[in-house]
């Protein structure tokens, strides 16, 4: 493309690249970068200039650079959906970002506007209510809105429902998060529960609710899970039941104040037993002239996704509505999770560095005698600052976990005085880079854990900062996820060579 010379650099918090010489077609050389870049670097305007400017010892000299002006651009009919379906796709994708639909252009990418990978899938869950074909990765290959809505329209036939798919039943291998759960050792495992307490719109009679509450329990195997007790050592799988018996997991009742709700819901938390089952219960509670709903399962089954699956999933058949195709199963994607583990080349996983523990106010003194006075700092971001970080992140090409990586090794440094610290990262993995995996509509503990060495060295600006924890976090295979699957699903036999994990940072 006769690029001589080439930089980039952040101002006003957008990334902007300049090349040499002037004659260069910028455009050509966005549409260039567009296709091998990721949507996340690309910069928001390429500069050309006859030379770039150099310091006297010869390298680029980034103050003398001019600073670039964005024009103002009037709306033009590329900002405006073409058809129905672009219409109905961006108003879709603001209802799940929470933005409004008039600043979501067609041509704007899916992370463009704010997205990450958790909200594509509450995305693609909201097309599937709709009879629409989307998958993760029409979205993860930074399409366009049109281009989205061109996929869609393509895919004429109409989704497959439920009853195309088969009751599972039968064994399942534990994932690695439900190893790491049995791990922990708790001390009141049966009450690590995900509950949702929702406010009917109307009332429904106890025999339409029975109906819903059954198809909803045959749809999702993972309600019908179990974990058979064992006398010693953790267990290594699960069954799912080809039934279970409505009336144990379902009660149509009556309350007569709040307090006695609130007994409702508890009798019902005490009913989970993994071992045993059900892992899961409803309660329609009526009080008044208002009707609610209590669901409840263990966290075993449960993820941040799968409360709003159930709701939704109510929601449809309470409006006699069809439930959308099943996705993949968590019993597949164990037998994938395995398969993974099984290939995988325990040498090349570089273990994190273990590194000082922070400074005691009292050195020497037994931790539990100090409990009693931690306390626990709460920070709360409201939907202004996180609107002003979601745009800060999006200009300057990083992500928004990345930043607030940065964000606290800078301060950890500036409070501990120790510029290197290793983290544990949870992440929602239902999503593996280079796997093609659907279970956008799959119940189940979709989580993965992985450590990574955050440093901080001397003396660095806090772009400094924040470019180096973006390379860190980006240069881990499949999201760390080896590691994880290594030490639950692998003999990992030089394991005891290097840190052993139970010290490293919980």
């Amino acid at each position: 493309m006769g690029v001589q010379q080439a930089c980039a650099l952040v101002q006003d918090s957008q990334l902007i690249g300049y090349v040499s010489p002037s004659g260069v077609d910028t455009q050509g050389l966005m549409a260039f970068a567009k296709s091998q870049l990721p949507h996340y670097t690309v910069p928001a305007a390429i500069v050309p200039l006859d030379a770039l400017p150099l310091t006297p010892i010869g390298k680029i000299d980034h103050k003398a650079l001019p600073k670039h002006t964005f024009a103002l651009q009037s709306i033009d009919a590329s900002t405006i959906p073409r058809t129905p379906m672009e219409d109905c796709l961006i108003h879709l994708l603001a209802q799940v970002l929470h933005i409004t639909p008039e600043i979501v252009s067609p041509q704007n990418t899916f992370f463009e506007v704010g997205g990450d990978s958790l909200s594509a899938i509450r995305l693609v869950t909201l097309c599937h209510r709709r009879g629409l074909h989307l998958a993760m990765v029409d979205i993860s290959r930074s399409n366009t809105i049109a281009q989205l809505a061109t996929l869609i329209e393509a895919n004429e036939a109409p989704m497959p429902t439920m009853d195309l798919y088969p009751t599972l039943s039968g064994p399942v291998q534990l994932t690695p998060i439900q190893h790491e759960f049995f791990s922990m050792n708790l001390q009141w495992p049966q009450a690590f529960q995900s509950p949702m307490l929702l406010e009917c719109a109307s009332v429904h009679t106890k025999a339409k609710w029975s109906r819903i509450i059954d198809q909803v329990i045959a749809y999702h195997d993972m309600l019908r899970f179990h974990i058979p007790a064992q006398a010693s050592g953790h267990p290594s799988h699960g069954i799912i039941e080809s039934m279970l018996a409505l009336d144990s997991a379902f009660q149509f009742v009556d309350a007569a104040s709040e307090s006695e709700l609130h007994a409702i819901v508890a009798e019902a938390c005490a009913r989970i037993d993994y071992h045993q089952g059900p892992i899961c219960q409803f309660r329609v509670i009526n009080l008044g002239q208002r009707q609610y709903l209590f669901f409840v399962a263990h966290h075993l089954v449960t993820d941040i996704v799968t409360l709003s699956i159930v709701a939704g999933d109510l929601e449809l058949l309470l409006c006699d509505q069809p439930l959308p195709a099943k996705t993949m199963s968590y019993q597949a994607w164990s037998n994938q999770l395995q398969a993974m583990a099984d290939t995988l080349d325990v040498s090349t996983i570089v273990l994190p560095d273990l590194v000082p523990s922070l400074p005691l106010d009292y050195p020497g003194v037994p931790l539990n005698r100090t409990k009693e006075h931690a306390q626990t700092e709460l920070v709360t971001i409201d939907g202004q600052q996180l609107q002003q970080l979601n745009q800060f992140a999006k200009q300057s090409g990083t992500a928004l976990v990345e930043l607030l990586m940065a964000a606290f090794v800078w301060a950890y440094e500036q409070c501990f005085q120790q510029s290197k610290i290793t983290m544990l990262f949870e992440s929602h993995g239902r999503q593996i880079p280079g796997h093609d995996c659907d279970v956008t509509h799959t119940l189940g503990w979709f989580v993965g854990h992985h450590y990574l060495t955050l440093t901080k060295e001397q003396p660095h600006s806090p772009s400094d900062v924040l470019a180096h924890t973006q390379a860190l976090m980006r240069d881990l295979p499949i999201n760390g996820f080896n590691l994880f699957l290594a030490k639950h699903l692998k003999c990992f036999d030089t394991l005891d060579e290097y840190a052993p994990f139970d010290i490293w940072p919980q």
